[in-house]
């Protein structure tokens, strides 16, 4: 049986792919993880393709792009301030007339305005450049209401200061705990990655017993990709006990609480610039970077 949030999620995507959306760019977050997972599933089936970029902004100017050249695109991204890096992007597809589909996820309504974290009021923050629905998981999924906002209003809403009615649409999508599937399997028959990440090695257990994952989550070896471990924000000592654990070199930022032990590399920015960023091969990523 699946959550609201899941359900949700899911009536999103498949109205975004009726609605012609063949790319879809993932700015990840927690908040967002429903559409994350739906995403994935949709990808795994050959339905879409889908892009991550870790920068709001970013990934919302390789969707205008992307649908710029022919083929429609969405962003996604999760809630908060977050949804603010989009502005650019949207702004740009307004004035162009390009069908940009901006997918912002959102705490509950219930959380609005009692100064929870991150509880930006997203609901018409791009005013008229584009027009928004709000969605909410306490309520049945409406796929075709949502349909029917992706295909735009059939004239500009009065007072728009945008002349076209093509344009960027905004779908704002409350979600609610829990944000994670319970089940989920990709069209090859696979475990999607909510198993993996909600299973065995999930958060809780990197907290209880971070040693024994970083010896058994990952591969090492000589014989493995050139591996580098990110720590980020409130990354904590599980990036570190990896990166020693693997004998991996350790990039840690000053607030990731990571930043200490034999694998430390605090000069890593100008590093990167050199031979060493060309030669890594994979990045295990822990918190949130900047």
């Amino acid at each position: 049986m699946t959550n609201p949030s899941t359900s949700l999620a899911r009536a999103v995507v498949g109205a975004l792919i009726e609605a012609g959306v063949r790319e879809v760019v993932v700015a990840p977050g927690s908040r967002n993880a429903p559409l994350s997972f739906a995403v994935y599933d949709a990808a795994a089936a050959g339905r879409l393709r889908l892009h991550t970029r870790s920068d709001e902004r970013t990934a919302a100017f390789l969707a205008l792009g992307l649908t710029k050249v022919g083929s429609r695109a969405a962003v996604m991204c999760t809630s908060g301030t977050a949804v603010a890096n989009l502005h650019p992007a949207v702004l740009e597809a307004a004035h162009a007339g390009v069908p940009l589909v901006v997918v912002t996820a959102d705490r509950p309504a219930r959380l609005r305005g009692t100064n929870a974290n991150q509880t930006t009021d997203q609901v018409g923050i791009f005013a008229s450049a584009a027009p928004c629905l709000d969605l909410s998981a306490s309520a049945a999924p409406d796929p075709e209401g949502i349909l029917r906002h992706l295909e735009g209003p059939p004239s500009p809403p009065r007072g728009a200061t945008f002349a076209t009615s093509s344009g960027p649409v905004h779908l704002n999508v409350q979600f609610d705990e829990p944000l994670l599937p319970t089940t989920s399997t990709t069209s090859s028959g696979e475990a999607g990655p909510e198993t993996r990440r909600s299973g065995e090695f999930g958060p809780s257990k990197w907290q209880e017993r971070p040693r024994e994952v970083a010896r058994t989550a990952l591969p090492s070896g000589e014989d493995g990709p050139r591996t580098v471990v990110v720590a980020g924000d409130d990354a904590g000592p599980p990036a570190r006990v990896l990166a020693e654990r693997a004998n991996w070199p350790l990039f840690a930022e000053p607030t990731s609480g990571s930043r200490t032990g034999t694998n430390v590399i605090r000069t890593y920015r100008l590093l990167l610039d050199g031979d060493l960023g060309e030669r890594i091969e994979r990045v295990v990523v822990f918190g949130h970077p900047t």
